[in-house]
């Protein structure tokens, strides 16, 4: 496969992806809705974070959660946790609750 039809399956691909998973989990209270015109930015930040050694889709997630303005990217995935972008921070389910519980504390 060339890389030009590489890039476009990996495009149309992440699309379908995205467009699954935001019917799937879209929240209220999200700031913003990540959706296909915002294509070019999405697509210029995950290039900026796959330069850090993180993977496509990796990449295509942190840099939706950043465009969306998240506070948290809740992964399982270890080597993507390790990331530590300044705008999102990248925590696992069970670190997550431990945050919301210390927050709910103090």
């Amino acid at each position: 496969m060339s890389n030009v039809s590489s890039l476009v399956f990996n495009t149309v691909y992440f699309y379908i992806i995205i467009s699954i998973q935001n019917s799937r989990n879209f929240l209220t209270n999200s700031k913003i809705y990540v959706a296909k015109d915002k294509h070019s930015e999405v697509l210029a930040l995950a290039t900026e974070i796959m330069k850090t050694g993180v993977k496509y889709m990796d990449a295509a997630h942190v840099a939706c959660s950043i465009i969306a303005e998240c506070k948290y990217l809740i992964t399982t995935d270890k080597r993507l946790i390790k990331y530590k972008p300044d705008q999102v921070i990248i925590v696992n389910p069970v670190d997550f609750i431990r945050i919301l519980e210390d927050d709910d504390h103090v």
